[in-house]
C-alpha cells in the first residue's frame, strides 16, 4: 500500500467516523418534553404545581430526591 492509498484510507475513516457522530447526534432520544411548563407553586421539596402549555395545571413528584422535611434557613 503506498502513501496516497494510506492518506485515503485514513481519509475516508474520518469522513465515515464524522458523518456516524452527526448522525447519533442529530437523533433526538431525550425522554423530555418537547413543551415548557411553568411552575406554579413549591409543595415540599419533591412536589410541585406546574402550569402545561395549554393551561392545564398537574402536580409533579420528583423520583430520587433526597430532601429534608423540616423547615429552616437555608
Amino acid at each position: 500500500m503506498n502513501s496516497l492509498q494510506k492518506i485515503g484510507t485514513i481519509v475516508a475513516a474520518l469522513a465515515l467516523t464524522s458523518t456516524a457522530v452527526w448522525i447519533v447526534r442529530s437523533m433526538n432520544n431525550s425522554p423530555a418534553f418537547p413543551e415548557q411548563w411553568a411552575v406554579m407553586e413549591v409543595t415540599d421539596g419533591q412536589t410541585m404545581t406546574v402550569r402545561q402549555t395549554d393551561g392545564s395545571q398537574m402536580q409533579v413528584r420528583l423520583c430520587g430526591a433526597q430532601v429534608s422535611y423540616y423547615a429552616g434557613h437555608w
